[in-house]
């Protein structure tokens, strides 16, 4: 849950369709990566899109070239 510090949570859950309070209570626990590993992620994620990017418009340059080669066109 973002904004949430570490640590266990209990929480009560109502029915937006009954005012009567609910008899159940859920109990969860956050534990967040260590600021080192998030970054790792992070930056693991960028050059997967990075390499992405590149390959999409290197594949997008080289449909142009072979429409324009089958159509007679010429890019000179």
């Amino acid at each position: 849950m973002t904004g949430l510090s570490d640590g266990s949570y209990q929480v009560r859950l109502l029915s937006a369709n009954s005012p009567a309070v609910a008899e159940d209570v859920l109990t969860f626990e956050v534990r967040h990566h260590p600021l080192g590993q998030a970054m790792a992620f992070f930056g693991a994620g960028a050059v997967i899109f990075i390499i992405l990017l590149v390959l999409l418009l290197r594949g997008s340059r080289n449909t142009d070239h072979i429409s324009s080669v089958t159509s007679g066109r010429s890019h000179i």
